[in-house]
């Protein structure tokens, strides 16, 4: 077995994605006007998982890290596409492990404008993609 060692650069860059995943899977939730038991019955993913996304608790080792279905399953709930969920950075990890990371994508009014291009689906649309 290989003992790979761990990229300083790399908790930096999991630290900001999971904050940013957090905040924006909120703002969408909130835009939308649901709770988070809305979206969990919405979706099939439970509250206690979209609360643990939500609260971008990135500063211990134990911060939760979502499966990518279950991003899937908010994703579709919410009516947006995945890629409104995931922030992305196209810089590498920096050398410097204390160096920060700048993964913003802004919550501003072209952020909004996305996700309410994409309509909610309703009822009858989640059932059907649950089978």
């Amino acid at each position: 077995m290989v003992n790979k060692r761990r990229d300083p650069g790399e908790d930096v860059l999991l630290e900001g994605f999971a904050e940013h995943l957090g905040r924006r899977l909120e703002a969408i939730r909130l835009d939308r006007g649901l709770s988070r038991a809305a979206l969990s019955r919405a979706s099939g993913v439970s509250d206690g998982v979209i609360e643990k996304i939500e609260s971008r608790d990135s500063t211990s080792d134990s911060a939760y890290s979502p499966q990518v279905r279950q991003l899937v399953k908010l994703a579709g709930a919410l009516g947006v596409p995945l890629s409104l969920l995931i922030p992305y950075s196209d810089q590498p990890p920096p050398p410097d492990p204390g160096a920060s990371v700048d993964l913003a994508w802004p919550l501003d009014q072209a952020f909004y404008t996305a996700v309410r291009a994409h309509p909610m689906p309703g009822t009858t649309e989640l059932a059907r993609r649950r089978t």
